[in-house]
């Protein structure tokens, strides 16, 4: 069942997809994942959000290949769908998204989306948080958002560690690697896509 809202006249009305966004007023976003579930929930500090749980009357609009990420989030009593940050509005229709969902172990992971408003689809999903830790692995992953010149650019670094023997408890040494990628949103077509521009 959808989520029910009353409008000032008096009769309900069902909220939309997108009204499960706020919209984002800056030219600048940091995206630095919690370590710590709890914070996920019960943020620790006020820049902190908790996000909108998106009804799970919507999934369908995550059934492309390109977002199908998005429709494992774990389900637990506090959580019971992804979660919605933020929405800015491009152009052809088109938004540009921040969503939590679904990870190893709790809904650790956000991406950043491109929703066309016409086709009712989110078309394209790129990682742009996580933290997790696992048998000595760790991976983690942030992200700093910034519109420059009227285009948006998204730069990620990623970070993930194993042990080369792990047993018992002990590592006696550790492979890391670290990633930074930029994306671009770009038009092509009337069609706006996150176009890679730089891995390194």
């Amino acid at each position: 069942m959808g989520v029910l809202i009353f409008s000032s006249c008096g009769t309900m009305k069902r909220k939309k997809f997108l009204d499960h966004f706020t919209p984002l007023k800056v030219d600048t976003l940091s995206i630095i994942p919690a370590e710590d579930y709890n914070n996920y929930i019960h943020p620790q500090a006020p820049w902190s959000l908790t996000g909108t749980p998106i009804d799970t009357s919507f999934m369908h609009v995550f059934s492309l290949e390109e977002a199908e990420d998005l429709r494992y989030f774990t389900y637990d009593e506090k959580e019971k769908g992804p979660s919605a940050y933020y929405k800015v509005k491009l152009d052809l229709g088109y938004y540009f998204l921040v969503i939590r969902s679904g990870g190893e172990y709790w809904n650790s992971r956000y991406y950043a989306c491109l929703y066309h408003s016409g086709e009712n689809k989110v078309t394209h999903a790129v990682l742009i948080g996580e933290t997790f830790g696992d048998g000595g692995a760790v991976f983690f992953c942030q992200s700093h958002l910034r519109k420059e010149n009227k285009t948006w650019t998204i730069k990620v670094h990623e970070y993930f560690s194993e042990p080369l023997n792990y047993e018992k408890y002990k590592m006696d040494s550790l492979v890391t690697r670290e990633t930074d990628i930029l994306y671009h949103i770009e038009e092509n077509n009337d069609r706006f896509f996150f176009v890679e521009k730089e891995r390194k």
